[in-house]
Order: structure tokens, then C-alpha cells, then sequence
């Protein structure tokens, strides 16, 4: 290379499909490394639903500070409203769904009896007011969502249908949060033990089973080409 010439592109690192790796290794010996390929890709779905909850968490916030600046209009309450279920409905496929295409990740034993008694009601929420219609508590001072058909004599309209919907609760905000705070950490550590029991696992049968070394050479995987279909 003379001192005026462009420097050399370093080849891009191969990189293999271990989801399509997984779907094809039928044989019972191949079982350890088919779970363990499993339950990495369910910590880093696990993770990300985490962060994205939390994520929705703090734009409320911001939301909510604007709206103290400024008159608080109907869209922010409506944007409010889909950013809380949104963290909702993440953090509880994240931490509490039956999974129907990926491994459970059990992350409620690391919680405190407080915490659990929250992630119960949230979840409860989740299931019978956001995910389904549902009035949330009986009592007057204590329900998520409040609709009456009533009558009005000798109105234009004599019959209405007066509602009340709660966009968000700021406890339950705060309460949400740190459950995603204290599942978070627990992921993504038990995400990188998995990560590095793998590579041990693939280097080993790479180096050592042949069958397995042609597989997975067929298995390869273009990065710019999968983030391209978006």
C-alpha cells in the first residue's frame, strides 16, 4: 500500500443463522445447544419488551411535563393512553404471557412481596381493562373506566351516554418502573451467561462434530440484507 492510497476495507465478519441453525438439528445429541439457542433469543425478546415499556414510561413523563408548560389538550391525554398501554402491554408479555413461539423467562422470583402484589394487579389490569372491556374497581372513587346510559327528558338527545376513561395512573407509573428495573438487570446478566455458554458450545462442535460444522456453514446470514426489509 503507497503512502496516498485509500486503506484496506476489512472483510466483513461471517455470520451465521442460528435460528435456521436450531430449526434443523433434529438429532437428540444436538438438544443442549437447540435450548440453549432458545432461551438466548427469549432473554433478548424478554429484554427488549422490557426497555420499550420503559421507554413508554418516560415519554409519559415528558408528555406530562409539556403539558404543565402548556394547556393540556385532548391529544396528549390521548397520547398518554397509548404510551401506558403500550408499557403495559410489553412489560407483561414480557414478564407474565404464556409465550406461544419462545422459552419463559421467570423473572417474578427476583421480586419482593410488594412487588409481586403490584405485578398481580397490573397484570390484572392488563387483562380486564386494557386487553378487554372492563370497568376496573366497583367503587365511586376507585375505577379505570366509568360509563352510564343515562335519560333526559325533553332533550334534543334523551338518551347519552356520559363516560369517564383514566389515560394513565402516575402510581402505577411509578410502580411499573421499578418492576422494570428490577427484571431488567436480571435478564440481561442471565442473557450474556447463556451468550458465553453458546459460543463455548458452537466452537466446541464446530471444531468437533463435521456434520454439525456443514450445517451451520449453510446457515449464513446477511445483516444488511434482513435490517434492508423494513
Amino acid at each position: 500500500m503507497t503512502l496516498d492510497s485509500e486503506p484496506d476495507e476489512a472483510e466483513p465478519a461471517a455470520s451465521f443463522d442460528l435460528t435456521q441453525l436450531a430449526g434443523r438439528l433434529a438429532q437428540d445429541r444436538y438438544r443442549p445447544v437447540v435450548k440453549l439457542i432458545e432461551l438466548v433469543a427469549a432473554h433478548a425478546a424478554v429484554q427488549m419488551d422490557l426497555q420499550r415499556a420503559g421507554l413508554c414510561l418516560s415519554q409519559i413523563r415528558q408528555v406530562e411535563m409539556a403539558g404543565h408548560l402548556h394547556r393540556f389538550s385532548e391529544e396528549m391525554g390521548l397520547l398518554t393512553e397509548s404510551l401506558f398501554m403500550n408499557a403495559i402491554f410489553h412489560y407483561t408479555r414480557a414478564v407474565h404471557s404464556t409465550p406461544t413461539s419462545r422459552r419463559r423467562v421467570n423473572v417474578e422470583n427476583r421480586f419482593t412481596t410488594e412487588q409481586k402484589a403490584l405485578h398481580r394487579s397490573i397484570t390484572k389490569l392488563r387483562d380486564q381493562c386494557l386487553a378487554h372491556y372492563g370497568r376496573g374497581a366497583v367503587s365511586a372513587d376507585d375505577f379505570w373506566v366509568d360509563d352510564r346510559v343515562i335519560y333526559v327528558p325533553g332533550d334534543p338527545e334523551p338518551v347519552q351516554y356520559p363516560f369517564l376513561r383514566i389515560h394513565h395512573n402516575s402510581l402505577i407509573d411509578a410502580g411499573l418502573m421499578d418492576l422494570i428495573e428490577t427484571a431488567g438487570p436480571v435478564v440481561v446478566e442471565a442473557r450474556a451467561k447463556l451468550a458465553e455458554q453458546l459460543t463455548e458450545a458452537l466452537e466446541r462442535l464446530a471444531a468437533e462434530d463435521l456434520y454439525f460444522a456443514g450445517v451451520l456453514a449453510e446457515c449464513s446470514f446477511d445483516t444488511q440484507a434482513f435490517h434492508g426489509r423494513a
